[in-house]
């Protein structure tokens, strides 16, 4: 794939959070179903998909996983910020060099509902960035977690009265999950929920 074929992938992400984050929360399940369709359509089609090396029968015929749209895993959260930011720490990413994680804060409201709260990460680099990843405990997700957040691909469900937008129906596996010609951050120990997540995608089918 080229520098303009991943920037266009990259535009079609962030338009497409853009419409979900211009839609009301009474429509969250119609956005949901328009994020499933757009995202299978670039995965089956675009040429800087996940699956850009998949046999072309296989790809264009994929169907993302997923469970039905669940209005209970939509949680509004406060952001608490760290007493004391941690370390920078790096997560390899293979050919795309380290990337630069600070833990900056937490959660606040999740813990009800998910067990715990979640740690939130910024990005350091050029675009910085927030990062929300999780893993949880059931058997149908990716073992290596799944994302609700990672502002610097676009990927980015906003806030509602100053409280961020956890909608884990809109969780996603990461592009490792699907082929081995990627490497991802995944879920750190400290986001790994003691509960099942009934939604958002399901683990991918085999790594091509």
């Amino acid at each position: 794939m080229t520098p303009l074929e991943v920037l266009d992938w990259r535009r079609r992400i962030a338009e497409l959070y853009a419409r979900i984050r211009g839609g009301a929360a009474a429509s969250a399940a119609a956005m949901h179903a328009e994020w499933r369709e757009t995202r299978q359509s670039l995965f089956r089609h675009h040429p800087a998909s996940p699956l850009q090396n998949w046999p072309a029968t296989a790809r264009a015929s994929i169907s993302i996983p997923g469970f039905p749209y669940d209005p209970t895993w939509r949680i509004t959260a406060e952001l608490r910020p760290a007493a004391v930011p941690s370390a920078p720490f790096h997560c390899t990413l293979g050919a795309d060099g380290a990337l630069e994680m600070t833990h900056i804060g937490d959660t606040v409201g999740l813990e009800a509902r998910c067990g715990t709260e979640l740690p939130i990460y910024s990005m350091a680099g050029y675009g910085g960035g927030i990062y929300i990843a999780f893993a949880d405990t059931h058997a149908a997700t990716y073992g290596g977690g799944r994302y609700v957040y990672d502002t610097r691909k676009g990927a980015d469900l906003g806030q509602e009265n100053g409280r961020l937008v956890l909608d884990f129906n809109f969780a996603f596996s990461p592009s490792c999950a699907w082929s081995t010609d990627y490497v991802c951050p995944l879920a750190p120990p400290e986001a790994r929920l003691p509960v099942e997540v009934a939604a958002g995608e399901v683990a991918p089918p085999a790594l091509r």
